[in-house]
């Protein structure tokens, strides 16, 4: 019967979307490596996916032949999902796609992972140490860090006006509440 207190802060201003250029400047300081790092930043930057899920994205769960190229994000052995609204399909473009096609160019194996080196136990905290640090030398900011391009990602999809259920089912959010939830499938690639 612990009471923990309420924060402050509402989940809302917790973080901040991050500016162009600090996205930019990312970008620029991982070109000279490591390649799946700079694979992982473009997967956040162009599907709005929580770091965890592309972390632990295995060769199986990048869907390149298939009329509109696209991530799995699923629950499996190993891998827990925030959410069952989590579980969808991401559409792969632009840079992503790009960076998709080189990771799973040659693999075989389509459970193995496609980023080890992060996979598995402390890959979360690898990772985090890795992208905010490097966001870190861009912005001192506190609510500046990887986490943040879930929110750049929830404005460039309000800005071109993507209707909201879609928005929602691109980010692994629930569609709504009652009813108007349960209501109907998966919003189609």
């Amino acid at each position: 019967n612990l009471k923990l207190p309420k924060s402050n802060v509402s989940r809302r201003d917790e973080r901040e979307a991050l500016p162009e250029n600090v996205i930019a400047g990312v970008y620029t300081q991982l070109e000279a490596g490591p390649p799946d790092l700079l694979a992982i930043w473009t997967f956040l930057v162009f599907t709005g996916a929580r770091p965890s899920e592309i972390r632990e994205l295995n060769v199986g769960e990048v869907v390149l032949d298939y009329d509109v190229p696209h991530l799995v994000i699923t629950e499996r052995e190993g891998r827990s999902l925030k959410t069952s609204w989590s579980i969808r399909k991401v559409p792969l473009v632009g840079k992503a796609l790009y960076e998709a096609k080189k990771l799973v160019k040659d693999a075989v194996d389509a459970s193995a992972p496609v980023f080890p080196r992060y996979s598995g136990e402390g890959g979360i905290d690898r990772l985090s140490q890795a992208l905010n640090g490097r966001i870190r030398k861009l912005s001192k900011n506190p609510k500046h860090v990887t986490y943040s391009l879930r929110h750049n990602m929830s404005d460039r999809l309000r800005a071109a006006e993507v209707f909201d259920a879609t928005q929602r089912a691109i980010q692994g959010h629930s569609y709504g509440r009652g009813e108007a939830a349960s209501y109907g499938g998966d919003i189609p690639l």
